[in-house]
């Protein structure tokens, strides 16, 4: 467990995760937003409990028909398609001031073939070697690239909210619908309860946006906390999809999801070690399909 959540701070140092919206700049929206946005408290514990489980039987309803493998495969076409990423990473001081960052805009040409061109480059400092970033596992061809696998790397093989035996420990409610760029939109949110049930639980928040006709997870906000006696890591992140463009016609359940943006940010402090902050933003954009595809 240990060298996970340790990889994991690698992970974002390493300059090959993150998202936002074109710019990657400080002028994003937050990160994470409060959860009391999505229970707001009401006075008097038994008005609070009242208020976060009056949509709790909808909220479940669409969590026991939510499929991952989009969200899971998301990054494996990255190798045979093009497009272009804007990443900028950053090593944070204790509050919050910039100490180093690296940024770049890539062009990858679609085929499979490694073809990348920097369109832009820029830093300042000294981030982590670009091996740790190959631990982490990125492509060692091209280590500022994402990996294949990286949706894997980074998000746990199964939600502990998922499971009926763990439910008692969150709080369900489904929010109002949206509509994204591929359609229509389910908004569910989980908090771990703020007791000693959900003290446990390392996935603290949770914002899930589940595409309306095919039930896949395409963007999901996570709060994470572990803690112990070597180290302790909070990391905040968001992966948002989008469908592939083109082939509109195909139906709902073989449309292929591709990264629109993630963010990852980074609080790790490792036993006897002065505490470390990373932050990292990246965008895809202009896909383009195999000319054989």
């Amino acid at each position: 467990m240990f060298r996970s959540v340790l990889l994991l701070g690698v992970l974002v140092a390493g300059g090959f995760l993150g998202g936002c919206g074109p710019a990657g700049t400080d002028q994003d929206a937050p990160l994470h937003e409060s959860s009391e946005t999505a229970f707001p408290r009401p006075p008097g514990k038994q008005q609070a409990f009242a208020a976060a489980a009056g949509t709790r039987k909808d909220a479940l309803a669409l969590l026991d028909s939510l499929k991952r493998s989009a969200l899971r495969d998301a990054f494996a076409p990255l190798e045979r398609l093009g497009y272009t990423r804007r990443v900028r990473t950053e090593r944070l001081a204790e509050g919050g001031q910039v100490e180093a960052f690296e940024q770049r805009v890539v062009r990858y040409t679609p085929g499979g073939d490694g073809g990348a061109r920097v369109l832009r480059s820029d830093s300042a400092g000294a981030l982590a070697s670009s091996a740790l970033g190959r631990l982490a596992g990125s492509d060692e061809a091209d280590p500022g690239a994402p990996s294949a696998n990286l949706a894997q790397q980074v998000l746990p093989s199964e939600f502990p909210f998922l499971s009926k035996r763990n439910r008692y420990a969150f709080q369900y409610r489904r929010l109002p619908d949206t509509t994204l760029a591929s359609g229509p939109a389910h908004v569910v949110v989980v908090r771990a309860r703020p007791d000693a049930e959900g003290e446990n639980q390392s996935i603290r928040y949770a914002r899930l946006t589940i595409d309306e006709d095919t039930r896949q997870l395409v963007g999901l906000r996570m709060h994470r906390v572990r803690r112990s006696t070597l180290f302790d890591e909070e990391t905040r992140q968001l992966v948002r999809l989008r469908p592939l463009p083109g082939r509109s016609a195909r139906p709902p359940d073989s449309t292929r999801w591709v990264p629109a943006e993630t963010r990852f940010a980074t609080r790790l402090h490792v036993l006897l070690r002065p505490p470390r902050r990373f932050r990292s933003t990246a965008s895809y954009f202009q896909y383009r399909r195999p000319r054989d595809a």
